[in-house]
Formats: C-alpha cells, structure tokens, sequence
C-alpha cells in the first residue's frame, strides 16, 4: 500500500515537474480596431459642457493602452454649450484614457476672438490639449485681430484668454488696427 503510494507521490512529482519547465503559451494581446471614413465624437469626462467631433479617414483604436489614433483627419471641431467654440487642424490626433489629445503639431481657430494659433514644432515635444486645462505646447504662433507673437512654450485655457502663458515672447500688439472680430471671423476694415 505504501508502495503504490510512493510511486503515485512520484509520478505526481514528475508530472509537476515537466509541466513546470515546457513552455507557457504566448498570451496574444488584444487586436488594434482600424475603422475607416469616420465621424467621431467625443464627451470628455473632464469637461461635460464640451463636445469634440472629429472627421477622418482612418482611426485606429488600441485596447491595451486604451487609446484611439485619428489619422488625415479631415475636420475637427469643440463644440461648447450646444455652440461652436473652436476648430482643430492637425494630420493625426492621439486621444487617450482620460480622454485628452496629443499631436506633433495643430492649428486651433477660436470663433469667439477671432484667434488662431500654430501649436507645435515638425518634432519634439508634443502638444497636449488637456481637457481640465487647456493646451500646453512646445511652441506657439499666435495671431488676433490686436496681436501677433510667437514664442515657447505655451500654456493657455481653451478661451487662449482666461489663461495665457507665452514664454520668452516676441510679440506685438496692434492698435488701430484695421481688423476686428465679428461672429467668430476677421473682418477688414475700410478707413
């Protein structure tokens, strides 16, 4: 009887034993989605007032890192209280888990001052347009019916006036100006 259970002990020890050293399976990570020709919207959590709508041909949705890559995005736009507050020009967008965007380089117009600004340089450091806080970015070209400047780095709320942190600036303002901002676009004025 003691027999027959040493030698089941062993076999048991065994087994474990080449179970233990064979190889464990490749777990294969979950597939990226690839859609094409879409139209996206977007409800970030951290600013339930916003709504951003993204057109592109083609975006790629990542389940592991939980992230979305809109690539030729062809339009983009922030709506705000049901009214259009900005538009987005970019190539590709990143949207992440918390629902904010990274890209190498955007053009952001906002309809209510008239304001448009070039975020970002062809390589470095990203932007990033924090939903809780605005756009941060490397570098920054700003343009208004009373300003022009440009410098590094930028760090602005989504209004580019409640906050506005241009460092080392090059900037000048206009007085006089010819220009002015009526329902979200420059007009020239005659003199």
């Amino acid at each position: 009887m003691t027999r027959v259970a040493l030698i089941a002990l062993a076999a048991l020890i065994i087994f474990g034993v080449v179970v233990s050293v064979l190889p464990a399976p490749k777990s294969e990570g979950l597939a990226v989605v690839t859609l094409e020709g879409v139209k996206l919207e977007l409800y970030p959590a951290a600013d339930p007032d916003a709504t951003w709508f993204f057109q592109a041909k083609e975006v790629r949705y990542n389940p592991e890192t939980r992230e979305s890559t809109i690539n030729n995005l062809e339009r983009g736009k922030r709506i705000v209280k049901n009214e259009l507050d900005s538009t987005i020009q970019t190539e590709s967008i990143v949207i992440d888990s918390q629902d904010n965007i990274r890209t190498q380089q955007a053009e952001i117009y906002v309809l209510k001052n008239c304001i448009r600004v070039k975020l970002g340089k062809a390589s470095g450091i990203q932007v990033f347009i924090d939903q809780n806080q605005g756009y941060r970015a490397p570098y920054a070209d700003v343009r208004s019916a009373n300003y022009k400047g440009t410098g590094e780095p930028l760090t602005a709320s989504f209004d580019l006036k409640t906050k506005f942190e241009l460092g080392n600036p090059k900037d000048e303002f206009i007085q006089g100006g010819n220009e002015r901002c009526v329902n979200g676009k420059l007009i020239q004025e005659k003199k």
